[in-house]
């Protein structure tokens, strides 16, 4: 962790960049230096060095003894320093100490005497042992006890003397006698005595006053320099106090007791300054991952902007806020697992907005939907996702003008009837900013059924696109576009959509334009749909009689537009079947079912067989049969629907690499885990075992996935023991997944382990150790050997040929239904 005590030059990162403050700081080094070369004694002088609390002032006085030596070695280079100063050989040419004046303040001593203690202290061992001997002291204890012994008589002979000017006019005399002293060893220099006092504004401004009338004794000395590090405005109240001038303007008085006054500049003027301090303080020695994830964002966030990750927390205003910044980011960083999700995210936003975050954030990211969408889901989640959807576009539109942004929220929130409760305005754009927070999705099934989907193709393609010279800026704008959406440059193929769309209001496009827009529209749909809607809309006016076009328009409609756009489907469906019957027959049902559905009119059965039987006929288009298990799934025919997949895993099981049936399956069991009834619940349940027992896992982020969504359903049916391992083995592999976070610091809060749960929402290590397998053996132990009745095909289809990762103790244990 950084210490928060003060820096000396060599460690210094803060002083060197501010030139004019530095410059000003090397020039009362010099002037002590000077004093030092001078064959005859130097005027004394008190400097004052001034700034709020924690600005760096006991900093800049250690700077300035480095500075002090630093001079004297390029002239003096067999110069030395310890603790008590500078020497050449044996001898002192520069004595130092510092008084810190809270703790005396504490004290019953008077002020002058403890400031004329700290002074006598300040100067060289033999020296107080010739003082003692004048003083009579005489023990022959030796060893450690000796110093002790003699510190408490020197203290205790000097405290019953009277205080105030016969003290110091007794010290001060020997004081000059011993410099004469050194005199005699250093012919060429002279010796200067540096004090140091500090933190003066932490006593009252009385006690300051005394200090300040003593300082104006101890300047009647020669080569005596005071450097005092107190805020300005509490000397000028305590100089007040210490003198009855009638000031003629503000700080008059101060002018009496100190000759020249050092401002600190703000030495952190923003989150770009204390980022590259705070990077400056990691470590560098091998640190942990998050530590070293942190330094990375440290680096990058001074062009970040307001909005950065890391920018929110990066608000101190002095060294030492940005130090205790730092340690709180270490702190929590040193533990971090997710380092590419959003849990940095979760981090800052729990730091910076504490409260906001328990109250709006935490409720969200924690809800978590069990079977048959029951009690864990949270309203909270709903809302934070709306506002979330309005932050995003305030963001998307610009937030240079950080205030101006907040009120277009608000104003953007009230106008869609979304209250904001109190939630700060400036935590959503936060998270809202790319990257975004990641909320828990709705059920896993439908969520990777549209991942599917969207892999192999989407919609069908528009149509063969104008190679033409007739509008050659809508074709080389669409080449651009394609290919920026391939390489994942969001911002710019957003801009050449836009450009497009800016054309087609701008002037009449030819027909052959009409593929090639309609085709950008599509790309477009799971990115902006706004966007996308206004290409559909433009690809169909070109040309109104795009058969494929008017579908995908339809289609768009159907999956992103709300319940006031089914009449429009309905028409450009009409439209299509009226003018070309026979074009994509088996699409056109497909569209007129799930209109239907959405309309609220269950589809015939016959016309949901007939979509089963095509689909399992043209084994070739995933695509299509994609978009059938989507309807089946929101028809809730779940028996049509095992029977489309049985038949779709045979399909894959009869290639050679055994294609996606682990895929096509996971689709299975996420639809029947969703599913209210019971029954196909179980089947779910039964599933997603032997999908983990098998190890029929495509990778590791699919096994973990798979993982969680079992420990719900577990759960759900009361077996948290198992529930809680499956949960910390999917958690080992995505801390990122914030639905797995979700649902695994719901458990934890369930048992009662606050802490962990935490741990687990910031993605950071949580303090449970992954279950061996004899631990997993004896959790399964109790479970039946089945939920659901069977049949299970399942068990008869195609394996993974190397198995990952598999669960060996979820494996069914003998009987053939274990009900519940």
């Amino acid at each position: 962790m950084a210490p928060e005590g003060p820096v000396d030059l060599e460690r210094d990162t803060l002083f060197q960049h501010q030139e004019d403050f530095y410059g000003r700081l090397k020039f009362l080094a010099e002037h002590v230096a000077a004093a030092v070369f001078s064959p005859e004694p130097s005027q004394s002088a008190v400097y004052g060095v001034s700034a709020p609390w924690g600005s760096g002032k006991s900093s800049a006085l250690h700077v300035l003894l480095d500075l002090v030596y630093a001079l004297l070695k390029e002239t003096e280079t067999s110069i030395r320093r310890d603790a008590n100063g500078f020497l050449i050989g044996d001898a002192y040419v520069v004595t130092t100490s510092t008084f810190f004046a809270p703790p005396h303040a504490a004290s019953s001593q008077p002020a002058r005497l403890g400031l004329a203690y700290e002074i006598l202290q300040g100067l060289p061992a033999y020296y107080r042992d010739q003082l003692l001997e004048d003083l009579n002291y005489s023990d022959g204890d030796l060893g450690a006890v000796r110093p002790i012994k003699a510190e408490l008589y020197l203290r205790k002979k000097l405290d019953s003397f009277s205080s105030g000017p016969f003290l110091e006019r007794w010290i001060h005399e020997s004081f000059l006698e011993y410099r004469e002293s050194q005199r005699e060893v250093s012919k060429r220099l002279s010796h200067v005595h540096i004090q140091l006092i500090d933190d003066l504004d932490r006593c009252p401004a009385t006690y300051t006053a005394e200090i300040l009338t003593a300082l104006n004794f101890w300047v009647t000395a020669p080569n005596l320099f005071f450097a005092v590090a107190a805020d300005e405005e509490h000397l000028k109240k305590s100089a007040q106090a210490a003198t009855d001038l009638q000031e003629r303007y503000h700080g008059e008085a101060l002018e009496k007791f100190v000759h020249f006054q050092l401002r600190l500049p703000e030495l952190l003027s923003g989150f770009a300054d204390t980022a590259r301090y705070c990077e400056k303080l990691v470590p560098d020695n091998p640190v942990p991952r998050g530590v070293a994830h942190l330094r990375n964002l440290l680096q990058s966030a001074p062009t970040d902007g307001p909005l950065g990750v890391l920018a929110p927390a990066l608000s101190a205003h002095t060294p030492r806020q940005a130090k205790r910044l730092f340690n709180e980011l270490l702190q929590e960083f040193s533990i971090l697992r997710d380092v590419e999700g959003d849990s940095v995210k979760r981090i800052i936003s729990r730091l910076v907005w504490p409260e906001a975050f328990m109250e709006f954030v935490a409720p969200a990211i924690t809800a978590v939907e069990l079977r048959g969408g029951s009690s864990r889901r949270s309203a909270r989640l709903h809302w934070l996702r709306q506002l979330l959807q309005v932050a995003e576009e305030v963001v998307e539109d610009g937030t240079e003008d950080l205030a101006g942004a907040e009120a277009r929220l608000k104003q953007i929130a009230t106008e869609r009837g979304i209250y904001l409760q109190e939630c700060p305005p400036d935590l959503l754009l936060y998270l809202a900013a790319p990257p975004a927070i990641r909320l828990p999705e709705e059920h896993a099934g439908a969520a990777r059924a549209q991942e599917f989907l969207r892999k192999i193709g989407e919609r069908e393609s528009a149509g063969p696109e104008s190679n033409g010279d007739t509008e050659e800026s809508i074709s080389q704008i669409a080449t651009r576009f394609y290919i920026s959406h391939r390489l994942g440059r969001k911002d710019e193929f957003l801009d050449d959509a836009r450009k497009v769309v800016s054309i087609g209001h701008r002037r009449e496009l030819p027909q052959a334009d009409a593929p090639a827009i309609g085709n950008m529209a599509i790309r477009l749909d799971a990115w902006a749909p706004e966007l996308a809607w206004q290409l559909h809309e433009l690809a169909h006016a070109t040309d109104p009689t795009h058969e494929n076009i008017e579908l995908n328009l339809a289609e768009f409609l159907l999956e992103y537009g709300s319940i006031g756009a089914l009449p429009a489907v309905a028409e450009h469906l009409a439209s299509v079947a009226t003018r070309a019957p026979d074009f994509k027959p088996n699409r056109q049902a497909l569209l007129a079912a799930t209109l239907n559905l959405a309309q609220g009119y269950a589809p015939e059965e016959g016309e949901l067989e007939a979509l089963v039987q095509v689909a399992a006929e043209d084994s070739s288009n995933d695509g299509f049969r994609t978009q059938v298990f989507q309807l089946l799934e929101k028809a809730k025919n779940y028996v049509l629907l095992e029977k489309l997949i049985q038949e779709w895993v045979e399909t894959e099981c009869s290639k050679p690499d055994q294609g996606q049936a682990s895929t096509v399956l996971r689709f299975l069991a996420d639809s029947f885990s969703a599913s209210r009834n019971d029954e196909v619940g179980a089947r779910g349940i039964d599933l997603m075992r032997y999908l983990l027992w098998t190890g029929s896992s495509a990778d590791d982020e699919t096994f973990s996935s798979a993982a969680s969504n079992l420990a719900v359903l577990l759960s759900g049916h009361g077996y948290d023991e198992i529930s809680g391992m499956l949960w910390r083995l999917a958690y080992e592999i995505s801390s990122d997944n914030s639905q797995l976070k979700a649902a695994y610091s719901s458990h934890l809060i369930s048992i009662d382990d606050a802490q962990n749960a935490q741990a687990v929402q910031l993605g950071q290590m949580v303090d449970i150790p992954s279950p061996t397998e004899a631990e997993m053996e004896a959790a399964c132990s109790r479970l039946p050997a089945y939920f659901s009745t069977g049949p299970w095909w399942w068990e008869e289809a195609c394996r993974p040929a190397v198995p990952r990762k598999p669960l060996n103790a979820l494996r069914p244990r003998g009987g053939e239904n274990g009900g519940e």
